[in-house]
């Protein structure tokens, strides 16, 4: 499931910034076309993945018939876009990015908002980053792509963190006087200690128990 921060950033490409200029310079001479992250691809090596963005020139859907081209496409794009997740591993991102150039991707974006960071796949080119640039121009099969990336690290930046879950410690500081087992600090497990009022008024039971022990033996 995407969080919060995920689909902000995806909607902000997709609608804003990143689909619309990769949509324009496929119309403009009408090289290709992009998709959002509802189409998965069937790539040559048998994987089947679904970036958060991509282009495909029209000599690559040249090549699949018209029932292809209503199934999931059999073919890898040029270009793909992924987003990160707070919960994403970014060692699984990256080898996600590789497994896209492996199999035919001229041109690979990753975009790490929590940190502002962005990583260039390029087939045969060494891996390039760019940390909390304002802006990302395309190059080979995106040529003339422009991605403002000011307004989604912004945009990051007014999305509210979720509350903070309380610790066990704090959980445990808080348990009632006769609640589950704490751990002291010697490591072993002991029961928190009454407070002072609830010790006090046991000993009055106690007192008052044993002054009508006494009582009733005397009768």
């Amino acid at each position: 499931m995407r969080s919060a921060a995920r689909t902000q950033t995806c909607a902000l490409i997709s609608k804003r910034q990143g689909l619309c200029p990769v949509g324009s310079v496929g119309r403009s001479d009408g090289r290709g076309k992009a998709f959002d992250s509802s189409v998965e691809f069937l790539l040559p090596d048998g994987s089947a993945l679904s970036p958060d963005a991509s282009w495909v020139s029209n000599e690559s859907l040249s090549r699949l018939s018209w029932e292809q081209r209503r199934e999931f496409l059999r073919l890898c794009p040029e270009f793909v876009i992924e987003v990160m997740s707070p919960s994403d591993r970014l060692k699984a991102a990256k080898e996600e990015m590789e497994l896209w150039i492996a199999n035919g991707a001229q041109l690979g974006w990753l975009i790490d908002g929590d940190h502002e960071t962005v990583y260039v796949y390029r087939k045969g080119r060494p891996l390039r980053t760019h940390k909390r640039v304002q802006e990302l121009a395309g190059e080979g099969p995106v040529r003339g792509l422009i991605l403002k990336l000011g307004s989604i690290w912004r945009g990051l930046r007014q999305v509210s963190p979720p509350p903070p879950t309380p610790s066990p410690r704090r959980l445990l500081r808080a348990a009632p006087a006769f609640g589950p087992r704490a751990r002291s600090s010697s490591g072993r497990n002991s029961w928190p200690r009454p407070s002072a009022a609830l010790r006090a008024g046991c000993r009055a039971r106690s007192d008052t128990q044993a002054v009508c022990g006494r009582a009733r033996i005397r009768s």
